[in-house]
């Protein structure tokens, strides 16, 4: 039992983690979340777009930064983002979906 229960841990822990921001960006993140909740679109766009210009690849940080992208209606934009994103994360579903609203908008 106690070896299943692990498995289980292990995996849920596995996919909650999958994409997310690493320790030293994690606390940048929750603000910009918190943006985005709220409608302030705009400056969470700027947060995501800083997460990105620090050179590493984040996809927690990408998918935010084109669901803001297509919260504002700019698609285009939205679409050259999820393209970029999708090269970098290619195993992201939520990145594929993104790209297929922002092109149905258009």
């Amino acid at each position: 039992m106690r070896r299943a229960r692990s498995a289980a841990t292990l995996a849920a822990f596995a996919i909650a983690s999958f994409g997310a921001l690493p320790p030293e960006a994690r606390g940048q993140e929750q603000p910009l979340r918190d943006a985005y909740r709220t409608g302030r679109y705009e400056e969470a766009i700027g947060g995501y777009r800083q997460l990105a210009r620090d050179g590493r690849a984040y996809p927690a940080a990408d998918r935010g930064l084109v669901r803001a992208l297509l919260e504002t209606g700019r698609y285009e934009e939205a679409e050259r983002e999820a393209r970029r994103a999708i090269d970098a994360h290619p195993g992201s579903a939520e990145l594929f979906s993104s790209l297929g609203i922002a092109l149905v908008r258009q």
